[in-house]
This record gives structure tokens, sequence and C-alpha cells, in this order.
């Protein structure tokens, strides 16, 4: 069984911050997409890259149900996603 690693730091982190902000939703509400996007990344994305259509895999993922690419485009102002020039996006820091 596949498990990933959640820091205490999570909830507070600059990151997080800043998406939940952009999003204007709460915190512990990021955390909980992150997840979500995370636990799903462990099946469908083990390298850490999404395939295109990316922002709209991430969105279901995460479980995100607000306006249509502003999930991805937060996370990745955040920088919790990278989009690359193939319209793949890669998971920051995945390998750790």
């Amino acid at each position: 069984m596949a498990w990933i690693e959640v820091h205490q730091s999570l909830l507070t982190h600059r990151k997080t911050v800043l998406a939940a902000r952009n999003l204007g939703i709460p915190k512990v509400q990021m955390v909980g997409h992150m997840v979500a996007l995370w636990l799903w990344a462990l099946d469908n994305a083990p390298t850490g890259t999404v395939q295109p259509p990316a922002d709209v895999m991430i969105e279901f993922a995460a479980e995100w149900t607000g306006e249509p690419h502003d999930f991805a485009k937060a996370l990745a102002e955040a920088g919790f996603l990278t989009f690359d020039n193939d319209g793949s996006v890669t998971i920051s820091n995945w390998h750790e």
C-alpha cells in the first residue's frame, strides 16, 4: 500500500497560504484538496507529471468544484505545480 507524507507545516506553509488566499478558501480546505490530489497522483501520475488536459485532471483529482482552471492556476502561482511546455503539469517536489 502506498502512502504520502504530510508535514505539520503544510497548514501554515507559504504555498498553502497563498493558494488558499488566491482561491478565497480556508487553509484547512486547501490542505484537503492537496491531499486528495497527492493521493490520486500515487496511482495516476507516479512520476509527478500529469498529462494533458492536466488542469482538468488536477481539479478532478483534488475534488475542486469552483471555477474551472482557477485551482490549477492558483497552485502554479503558489509553487505547488509547474506547467510544462508540452501541456503537462509537474507536481513540485513529488520525488520527495
